[in-house]
């Protein structure tokens, strides 16, 4: 019977509609998630645009800390020959899920179908880890530094201590974006007086300092000559993180702060920040 343009159907038909209504709108099933050894997300997905990549590079590329390389045929190989063939631009390093939150990335070689620019900037990424990893033990190059308060920091009065060093300038948006999250990471270790936040900026010293009146930013603030960046410390990319430990050694560099983090966690040891 039509009540008010629609039309009633009778009390059976309707339970049984409702019952199958609630049945398909349940949450999905948890346990349907990817298995262990299964990408973490679709490779089609990471690949389809630039931003997408971006977005899978910033939250889930972590190839600076401790992880399992596979390479096409899932078999563990080094992290350096994982990292070689990454920078020859033919891979995604795709990200696995693993039974125990570890890192695994296996090498997934880039279907014929992926843009131009993507490929692009996988390459681009795979050179700029592959010369990080090149860096590690190697000597950090110190030179006297003062920050803008007039404290002096040298290759002596450092000794001994964990150096964690930012490279970075006023006009960088990146640089001061992230700021707020290493502020964070400075309050974490505010308790180890072996762990030292240095940042070097190619800004001349009354730029750092107006600079600094108007932004929060717990780091040592150093000017220093633009050719020691980039010569010195090989530096073209900002930001960019390097940590030293207490010989002198560069142990890690990145440019992702939340890789940073994970990074000096696994240099000083969880639970002792």
């Amino acid at each position: 019977m039509p009540v008010n343009g629609y039309h009633m159907l009778p009390a059976r038909i309707l339970t049984l509609i409702i019952i199958l209504f609630c049945a398909c709108s349940q949450p999905a099933d948890k346990s349907t998630g990817p298995e262990p050894g299964e990408p973490a997300i679709a490779p089609d997905a990471i690949l389809r645009d630039y931003a997408s990549l971006y977005y899978y590079k910033t939250g889930e590329m972590m190839l600076t800390v401790k992880y399992t390389a596979l390479d096409t045929a899932s078999h563990e190989i080094s992290r350096e020959a994982f990292l070689e063939a990454f920078a020859s631009g033919n891979y995604l390093p795709l990200k696995l899920v693993t039974a125990d939150s570890s890192l695994k990335y296996k090498l997934y070689p880039l279907p014929d179908s992926t843009p131009a620019g993507v490929r692009s900037a996988l390459q681009y990424y795979g050179k700029t880890y592959y010369g990080y990893y090149k860096r590690e033990g190697k000597p950090f190059p110190f030179i006297s530094l003062e920050d803008i308060n007039g404290q002096a920091y040298t290759k002596e009065s450092t000794s001994g201590k964990i150096l964690v060093v930012k490279c970075w300038f006023i006009h960088c948006v990146a640089c001061v974006k992230e700021m707020p999250r290493l502020n964070q990471l400075v309050q974490q270790y505010r308790n180890r007086d072996d762990v030292l936040f240095l940042s070097l900026a190619f800004d001349d010293r009354e730029q750092l300092r107006s600079f600094m009146k108007k932004t929060i930013f717990d780091y040592a603030v150093i000017p220093v000559p633009e050719r020691y960046i980039s010569d010195s410390l090989q530096v073209n990319l900002y930001p960019t993180h390097l940590i030293v430990d207490k010989k002198g050694v560069i142990r890690n560099i990145t440019s992702e702060a939340g890789e940073l983090a994970a990074a000096l966690e696994e240099i000083t040891g969880p639970g002792k920040n």
